[in-house]
């Protein structure tokens, strides 16, 4: 695996007309000053790309550093602001915003005080230069103008001047340009737009704060897991529960089904050089910097490996081991425990050494995320506290239910959504349908069950709705498809059957479910289809039986008024397994756990899940 440091800045092209060695793209640039966040932390980066000695890492602002020169290095008391190259998870270089009015000051980490003005409020150094910068115990407001709009190019001004700030430089004049401001040497009229100008700042977002909490949630999704509870996996210190019966002690760092309201899951984090420390808010305890780590009185540091930058999923690195951090499960091993050392995994259920940052304050956002990404797939989370898109949260409501046509269902609890959806392109006027909700008739659609079968024509009757759950025949009425939906319903976790002793209803939530009885029957194309070797029946839909002496050629008798055009039934083609895909392509010699893609021969590609 591929690691990169924490923050570490990948080698693409910069922001301003330049490609460094160190890129800042992994951070978020501040574009726009609604996206600065009061109390996040920052860069603050020089604009100018070019100077007298040529390097290739940003130039950012920064206080004094032990080992470097000091331009009020005898009095020993440095409050000049100083500029150099930057150096990524330096707290010298990192800045606190606080809002001021309508304005913004910054504080520096390293020495917690604020970005100041001028010389006139230096207190032992009167003979300095009227645009140096120095540090203030009192909060600067300064009012940021962005010049090129919407690039994120500021001008930091304040009231207290009228010449453009000058932040030192750490080493001597011979070795570098002093200035960082408009109209030094190293700017001029004809190069400005090409290498930038020194008056101008950027603002890049840091991505892990100190002093806030997080959540640490595991970056598999709760399909990943071998006993799968519809749960998020997260970090946290020993929580007292049935659910969970098996612990080693107090003493150890343990991860289970995740639950928010509990300040056993929450963490702050310390920062010391480039790496951090971990410390749970239940126990007041620290994590230990080791392979199977435990919890300690004293900050000890982990590096934390950003392996997407801007994610915030980072690989927890100890000093005695190459590999990520053995966290205990809460119950046995064939329970919940899917290794969380290994790196075993793939895009669609991630991976599980790998942990989210999530601020307390923004687990909607995070959630909401978590959904994007996966989807498309049905998965539905149980999250106490949370809210989202097929989120089970507190009480066991889903707020927003939606269904991917076609893609598998299986919550491991029923719940109740507040909203539910499902959607449908459909050519044809018929089919079948089978959902984990009550929904009714309506102008587009319309929903039978089948009562018998009487000389070959199936009796079936409208439903004004059709219960959870029950296997049943659809007709488009109008439009291109059908949507389905329902407020403050019940949802199921699996089909019924239907009640008809002659004709047996059988409805699936999964993908590609393998149906190999010849009694069988389906709809495609507006036709009866009947069974031969097999046939795959799909996500949220059904297919029926004929017990005892039915005909394989009958129609519909719709309230037994009208025939329906749908009066003949075809045999399926022989339909055989040519060959077997995982989901990335690679060829199967058989169907695996998990999704398969099968090529049949009459020349159909499904999806099916084997369990």
């Amino acid at each position: 695996m591929k690691k990169h440091l924490l923050l570490s800045l990948l080698m693409l092209a910069s922001a301003f007309s330049t490609t460094w060695a160190l890129d800042l793209s992994g951070l978020r640039h501040i574009t726009d000053l609604s996206q600065i966040k009061e109390g996040g932390y920052y860069y603050i980066v020089s604009d100018r790309t070019k100077f007298n000695v040529e390097v290739t890492t940003p130039k950012a602002i920064a206080a004094w550093q032990s080992g470097f020169p000091a331009w009020d290095n005898a009095s020993q008391n440095k409050y000049f602001v100083y500029w150099s190259e930057i150096q990524p998870n330096n707290n010298a270089f990192v800045w606190k915003a606080e809002k001021v009015g309508d304005q913004w000051a910054f504080q520096n980490t390293s020495n917690s005080k604020y970005l100041g003005v001028m010389h006139k409020h230096h207190p032992t150094n009167p003979h300095s230069s009227e645009t140096d910068m120095v540090f203030s115990d009192d909060a600067k407001g300064f009012t940021l103008t962005d010049l090129n709009e919407g690039e994120g190019r500021w001008a930091f001004t304040n009231s207290e001047w009228t010449s453009p700030f000058t932040p030192q430089r750490y080493a001597e004049r011979s070795t570098y340009n002093i200035a960082l401001r408009d109209g030094d040497s190293d700017s001029n009229a004809t190069d400005a737009e090409t290498y930038g100008y020194p008056g101008r700042w950027h603002l890049y977002e840091i991505a892990l704060e100190e002093g806030v909490e997080y959540f640490i949630i595991n970056d598999r999704v709760p399909a990943g897991f071998a006993n799968n509870t519809g749960c998020l996996k997260a970090m946290s210190s020993l929580q007292g529960s049935d659910i969970h019966p098996r612990e080693w002690g107090e003493k150890y760092i343990y991860w289970g089904d995740f639950v928010p309201t509990n300040n056993g899951y929450k963490w702050t984090i310390e920062r010391n050089g480039e790496k951090w420390a971990i410390k749970n808010t239940k126990t007041g305890k620290y994590i230990d910097n080791h392979y199977e780590p435990v919890f300690v009185d004293d900050p000890v540091y982990f590096t934390l490996t950003d392996l997407t930058p801007g994610a915030n999923r980072f690989y927890i690195q100890p000093d005695d081991d190459t590999r990520g951090i053995n966290v205990q499960g809460y119950a046995m091993h064939d329970n919940s425990c899917v290794n969380l050392v290994s790196e075993e995994g793939n895009e669609e259920i991630g991976y599980s050494t790998r942990w989210h940052f999530v601020k307390v304050d923004a687990l909607d956002d995070f959630i909401n995320k978590l959904v994007n990404k996966n989807a498309g797939t049905n998965e539905i989370t149980e999250i106490a506290g949370a809210s989202g898109t097929n989120i089970i949260g507190t009480g066991g409501v889903c707020q927003s239910l939606v269904l991917t046509d076609g893609e598998s269902y299986a919550p491991k609890k029923a719940f109740t959504a507040t909203s539910a959806i499902y959607e449908r392109t459909m050519a044809n006027e018929w089919g079948t349908i089978c959902l984990p909700y009550e929904v009714s008739s309506n102008d587009e659609v319309e929903y039978y069950t089948i009562s018998g079968i009487e000389n070959d024509v199936l009796q079936v009757t409208k439903l004004a709705t059709l219960p959870a759950g029950t296997p049943a025949l659809m007709r488009k009425v109008s439009g291109t498809g059908i949507t389905a939906t329902a407020s403050n319903v019940s949802v199921l976790t699996a089909p019924g059957a239907g009640t008809s002793t002659a004709v047996e209803m059988y409805g699936t939530f999964q993908q590609g479910v393998e149906v190999t009885d010849a009694n069988a029957y389906y709809i495609k194309n507006n036709k009866f289809w009947q069974c031969n070797t097999r046939f795959y029946c799909d996500a949220f839909r059904a297919y029926f039986k004929i017990n005892g002496s039915g005909s394989p050629t009958f129609s519909i008798n719709i309230s037994n008024d009208d025939v329906t055009g749908i009066s003949s039934t075809m045999d399926d083609k022989e339909a055989t397994m040519v060959a077997i895909y995982a989901p990335d392509g690679t060829r199967r010699t058989a169907l695996q756990q998990g999704v398969n893609i099968v090529k049949l021969s009459n020349g159909k590609t499904v999806k099916t899940v084997k369990r």
